[in-house]
């Protein structure tokens, strides 16, 4: 009998025993993520998985997005100042006087998306000129130059001191990236 009553103690104390460590490694994992939300990392989860019958931990990264900060989007009208445009002209007092926008957005890389009515082109030029060798005013560089039919998106990049023009009617949606 008293054999029986050691097994059954043995059995009692392993059960025991299990359930501590299973309890206690749960408390564990909770003090980690608890810990964690507190300082700051809200940004990463961990994820508790089974592979191939041992556990492991995986940190997965969550896609970052600053809700302070709103993407900068805003459209371009040819023929229209809008928030970004100024007057510039070249050859000025010439019969080939030249007077349009001059679109001076902050330097990002941008979606483009041609939202007007019709096929449209996009010019990106220095903001400094030169004289060509036949005396004519004219940006000192180009960048790039995008045509874009209508709901046709693309990629641009303008850099500081860079400047775009479009003609009537073209119209463009920009969003920064």
């Amino acid at each position: 009998m008293k054999k029986i009553a050691k097994k059954s103690q043995k059995k009692i104390l392993i059960k025991t025993l299990s359930i501590f460590a299973i309890v206690s490694f749960c408390l564990l994992l909770l003090l980690i993520i608890i810990i964690s939300i507190e300082s700051g990392e809200d940004d990463h989860y961990l994820v508790f998985s089974e592979l191939g019958g041992s556990n492991y931990n995986e940190e997965i990264a969550l896609t970052e997005q600053s809700s302070s900060e709103p993407i900068l989007t805003f459209e371009l009208v040819a023929g229209e100042a809008g928030e970004y445009g100024k007057l510039v002209t070249y050859n000025k007092g010439t019969e080939f006087e030249k007077t349009f926008y001059a679109y001076y957005v902050p330097a990002s890389v941008y979606t483009v998306t041609n939202v007007g009515e019709y096929m449209g082109q996009i010019c990106i030029y220095s903001g400094e000129t030169y004289i060509t060798e036949e005396g004519w005013e004219e940006p000192a560089e180009s960048f790039g130059v995008e045509l874009l039919d209508v709901d046709e998106t693309t990629t641009i990049t303008v850099k500081d001191g860079q400047y775009i023009e479009i003609q009537a009617p073209d119209e463009f949606c920009f969003k920064a990236q």
